[in-house]
């Protein structure tokens, strides 16, 4: 497994399916209005419908991709050439969906699961992946606003701050952030 320390030295291990997957966004997202608005000047109106309903849920799919690129530096996005770290072969001692925020990024509760480790924090994403935040990465664990919870970390593969709506959750890293400072120490 690779530290914070040694990251730029992590060789490439994305494979060139990235390259698809930018192909994919743009196309997705940018090709199909243009076909869209060639059918409605070219007299092709009774397909638009199907055409729309086959084009609009791939393009949705495009746009939880791009996400990857608000919540993710873009080496360590779906389309960068480093793969996150995958979670832990552990039990997770805490399991929690909840919304929040990563970065710039506002995500709903349905979209993105926190997993308390007895090494780290898991965050899966829908559209976006996985990524892992191991203890000794995070800096800071604290309420932020109303019944949100501030986390700011070291680790280069996602961005900051993460903050999400979950008490439990908060008080899972809390106690596990502790522990690892009484090892340490």
């Amino acid at each position: 497994m690779f530290t914070v320390d040694d990251i730029e030295n992590k060789p490439e291990l994305r494979s060139r399916k990235r390259y698809f997957f930018m192909i994919y966004c743009i196309v997705a997202l940018f090709v199909w209005p243009i076909g869209a608005v060639w059918m409605i000047l070219n007299g092709y109106m009774e397909y638009v419908t199907s055409y729309a309903l086959v084009a609009v849920p791939l393009a949705l799919i495009a746009m939880l991709m791009m996400l990857s690129l608000a919540i993710s530096p873009l080496k360590y996005s779906i389309f960068g050439p480093y793969e996150r770290t995958p979670f832990p072969n552990e039990v997770p001692l805490l399991e929690r969906s909840t919304g929040g925020r990563i970065a710039l990024a506002q995500i709903s509760g349905p979209l993105v699961k926190y997993a308390v480790y007895p090494s780290g924090l898991g965050i899966s994403i829908l559209g976006t992946g996985k990524t892992f935040i191991p203890t000794h990465a995070i800096t800071v664990i604290k309420p932020h606003f109303l019944n949100s919870y501030k986390l700011e970390h070291n680790s280069p593969e996602l961005r900051n701050p993460v903050i999400f709506n979950n008490r439990e959750l908060y008080e899972a890293l809390r106690k596990l952030c502790g522990m690892h400072e009484t090892i340490r120490s």
